[in-house]
């Protein structure tokens, strides 16, 4: 058998290549209609509309409340720590921006050790404290940045600046992020899974991460308008008894999955194409260019967390069908 895999091997090495001719082809085959597809792809987005920093037309409308950029850099502490100047022209990071950021993941830590204490023995129970906590803080602190962008016509300064309101917005769901990950490893670990847990939470703090240290938090908190849904799920789990009286679980659970459906719709369907749209056209821009494609791949995970629910919400009617 050695003997056979060494000339096998050595046939192969003939061609040029360790793999098979057939395969080779058909390898070669696949690349050239990829290059041919990402070729023609690039020909139609040529054609659709896009914007561009310098055509944008100056607007009169800043808010004078709050600060919309790093640009006092002896307000940002933590840049002194930084000795390359390149690098302290690009980071946007701050002494209050690290001390915000302790102090959600101290309250929500804390909100979560009263919650156990008093209120849930149970670790599916538990595992929706805190989601719940982020989804009621986050959308309300995203409504901020919703007006700044929409009201100015996603005027470039918005759609690629920041402002306090939606440091303190990301910050929050950092610190969400951080204490999910933690308080799941140690507590209700098997309601934690792999693809929807830990890859879900360390991709969007790393997006986060990247967000608030370039200031681009406008887009990022407006974006977090889209867990109010979750808020539906968490209040079902948390707080059963607020949707029904007793004996009436079915509708109940109609209702709730009405409610879900329709925020979920508007929220992670129909407001993501919307702002998945608007950062499409400015895919031309060096800051901005490729978010969009970052938005293609939420807006497919929202799909198949949609699919997902649906079928669980199908085969739990099915069950009621049965008992009845």
């Amino acid at each position: 058998r050695l003997k056979a895999a060494w000339e096998c091997r050595a046939a192969l090495r003939e061609h040029g290549t360790l793999v098979a001719p057939g395969l080779a082809a058909v390898m070669m085959d696949v690349t050239e209609a990829a290059r041919a597809t990402m070729a023609a792809l690039r020909n139609i987005f040529a054609l659709l509309p896009y914007r561009l920093a310098e055509e944008e037309p100056p607007r009169k409308y800043w808010d004078p409340t709050e600060s919309t950029g790093c640009d006092d850099a002896g307000d940002y502490v933590l840049l002194r720590l930084v000795a390359n100047p390149d690098l302290r022209t690009r980071l946007c990071l701050s002494l209050w921006d690290l001390v915000c950021f302790s102090v959600c993941c101290i309250a929500l830590l804390a909100a979560y050790l009263v919650a156990r204490t008093l209120l849930y023995e149970s670790s599916k129970q538990r595992s929706w404290v805190l989601t719940c906590l982020n989804s009621v803080v986050t959308p309300t602190l995203a409504l901020r940045s919703l007006f700044r962008i929409v009201n100015n016509e996603w005027e470039y300064g918005f759609v690629s600046g920041g402002s306090r309101s939606s440091r303190i917005c990301t910050l929050f769901f950092m610190a969400y992020l951080c204490c999910e990950l933690v308080v799941g490893h140690v507590d209700y670990r098997k309601q934690v899974t792999l693809i929807m847990g830990y890859v879900h939470h360390f991709s969007y703090l790393l997006l986060a991460s990247h967000l608030l240290v370039a200031n681009r938090t406008n887009i990022m908190a407006m974006t977090l308008l889209e867990e109010l849904p979750t808020l539906v799920l968490a209040l079902s789990r948390l707080a059963p008894g607020w949707f029904a009286k007793p004996g009436q679980s079915q509708v109940q659970r109609r209702s709730l999955d009405y409610a879900f459906a329709l925020s979920f719709v508007v929220t992670r369907i129909l407001f993501h194409l919307y702002v998945q749209y608007n950062l499409f056209l400015w895919r031309k821009d060096s800051k901005l260019g490729y978010y969009w494609v970052v938005c293609v791949l939420a807006l497919a995970m929202n799909l198949h967390w949609l699919l997902a629910w649906w079928k669980s919400a199908k085969r739990r009617r099915e069950k009621d069908r049965k008992r009845e």
